[in-house]
C-alpha cells in the first residue's frame, strides 16, 4: 500500500472534518490514482461525495429560502453532473423548478427508481404522493411499515396518504401508532391534529396542534388547525388571535382567508372581513367558500342583494362539486342551502324577501345533510358545530340525529 496514498487519505479525512468536501474528493481521487486497490481511499471518496451532496443540498434550500430558486437549481444541476442518477438531488430539484411540468418530470424520475433501502423508498413514496398516485404511494409506505415497523415516520407517511384517500379510520390507527412510537414527534402530532379536525373532534385537534407547536414552533399546519378548530367551536376572540398568527406565514390558503373573514364578521366587523376577502384572495382562487364568506359579511352589513349574488355563485359551484362526486360535497351543498335559508329568514325578519324558496331549500338541505351523515359520520359533528343548521334539526329527515 502506497505511503503517499495513505497520507492523501489522511488529509482527506481532515478536509472532511473541516467541511471542505471538494478538497476531500480531490485528495481521495489522487490517492486512488496512486493505489487503485486501496479500500480506504474508495470508502473515503464515497463518504466525501455523500457529504458534498448533503452540504450542497442544504445550500440549495438556503438559496430557495432567500428567494433565489435559480441558484438552487444551479446547485442541483452541478450535483447531477457529478452524479446523474442521484434520486435525492433530482427530488430536491423538483421543489425549485419554474413550472409544474418540470417539477412533475423530476418527481416521475424519482418514482421510477427501483429502490430497496428505507431512505430511497421514503423519497419514492413522497414523490408518488405529490404526483397524486396515492394507491401506489400507500403501497410503498406499507412496504416501509413492514420493513421498519418501529419508525414513526413511516406510519405518519401512510396516515397522510390514507387521509388523502379519505380512509380516516385506517389513518387514525396509523397516526396513533406513530405517536405511540415517538410521543415527541411534532410531525405525528400535527398530522393527528389535522385528522381530528377532519373528524370534527375539534378540542382534540387543538390539543395535539398546540403540543406539536410546543415541540417545534415551525411545524407546518399547526396554526391552521388551531385557528380553524377555534372558529368551528365559535371561540371567535381566540380564533382571531390564531388567525393573526397564521396569516403572518407565507402561502396562506384562500380557505384560511375565508375562515378568518368569517371570524371577523362574527365579531361584528363585516367591513374588515370584506376588505380582507377582496384584497387577499386573487380572482382565480375565489371558490365556493370565498363566495359564502362574502355573503356572510354582506348579510351582516345588510347588503342583501349582493349577498344573494354570492350565495347563488356558491350554490352553483357546490352543485357542480356534487355532480363531480367530490369528497364532502354533499355536506358543503347542504351547508350552502342552509346558509341561504338562514340569510333569507334574517332578511324576512327585517321586512323583505330575497327570492329564495325557503321551504324548498330547507327540505333539500335536510335531505342532503342526512345523506352526508350516512356517508360519513363526522359530518354530524361538523353540522352540530355550524349554526346555519340550527333550524334544520326539527326537520323529519334529521329526526334520527337530534339526540346524537
Amino acid at each position: 500500500m502506497s505511503e503517499v496514498a495513505r497520507q492523501l487519505v489522511s488529509a482527506a479525512r481532515d478536509a472532511m472534518a473541516d467541511g471542505d468536501y471538494r478538497r476531500a474528493i480531490y485528495l481521495c481521487e489522487q490517492a486512488i490514482e496512486r493505489d487503485s486497490r486501496m479500500p480506504e481511499a474508495h470508502q473515503e471518496l464515497a463518504d466525501a461525495r455523500e457529504g458534498f451532496i448533503t452540504d450542497q443540498i442544504l445550500k440549495a434550500h438556503d438559496a430557495s429560502k432567500a428567494g433565489n430558486n435559480a441558484e438552487a437549481r444551479r446547485i442541483c444541476s452541478e450535483l447531477l453532473d457529478l452524479s446523474p442518477d442521484d434520486a435525492e438531488v433530482i427530488y430536491t430539484r423538483s421543489f425549485f423548478q419554474d413550472s409544474e411540468e418540470e417539477a412533475k418530470l423530476d418527481l416521475m424520475h424519482v418514482a421510477a427508481f427501483d429502490t430497496k433501502d428505507a431512505e430511497s423508498l421514503q423519497r419514492r413514496a413522497s414523490a408518488l404522493e405529490m404526483l397524486e398516485r396515492l394507491d401506489e404511494a400507500e403501497q410503498v409506505w406499507s412496504t416501509l411499515v413492514e420493513l421498519t415497523p418501529g419508525d414513526a415516520e413511516n406510519w405518519v407517511g401512510r396516515a397522510e396518504v390514507r387521509m388523502s384517500l379519505f380512509r380516516d379510520t385506517e389513518a387514525l390507527h396509523d397516526v396513533n401508532e406513530a405517536v405511540r412510537l415517538d410521543p415527541q414527534s411534532a410531525e405525528a402530532l400535527v398530522v393527528r391534529a389535522s385528522l381530528m379536525r377532519e373528524l370534527g373532534r375539534f378540542e382534540e385537534a387543538i390539543a395535539d396542534a398546540k403540543r406539536a407547536k410546543h415541540l417545534d414552533s415551525e411545524v407546518p399546519l399547526a396554526d391552521e388547525v388551531i385557528a380553524d378548530a377555534l372558529f368551528r367551536l365559535d371561540r371567535y376572540v381566540e380564533a382571531e388571535q390564531a388567525f393573526l398568527s397564521l396569516v403572518e406565514k407565507p402561502e396562506v390558503s384562500a380557505s384560511d382567508w375565508a375562515s378568518y373573514a368569517c371570524v371577523l364578521t362574527e365579531l361584528g366587523r363585516p367591513a374588515e372581513a370584506l376588505e380582507l376577502l377582496l384584497e387577499e384572495v386573487v380572482s382565480d382562487e375565489r371558490e365556493a367558500g370565498w363566495h359564502s364568506a362574502m355573503a356572510h359579511a354582506l348579510g351582516a352589513a345588510e347588503r342583501w342583494d349582493e349577498a344573494v349574488l354570492h350565495l347563488d355563485e356558491a350554490l352553483s359551484l357546490d352543485r357542480q362539486a356534487v355532480s363531480n362526486q367530490e369528497h364532502s360535497s354533499l355536506y358543503e351543498l347542504a351547508w350552502c342551502l342552509a346558509h341561504r335559508v338562514s340569510l333569507a329568514e334574517k332578511h324576512s325578519s327585517a321586512g323583505g324577501g330575497l327570492g329564495i324558496d325557503v321551504e324548498a331549500e330547507r327540505d333539500e338541505a335536510a335531505s342532503l345533510l342526512r345523506q352526508a351523515i350516512e356517508n360519513d359520520a363526522s359530518s354530524l359533528l361538523f353540522a352540530k358545530s355550524a349554526r346555519e343548521f340550527d333550524s334544520l334539526w326539527s326537520h323529519p329527515d334529521l329526526s334520527d340525529f337530534v339526540a346524537s
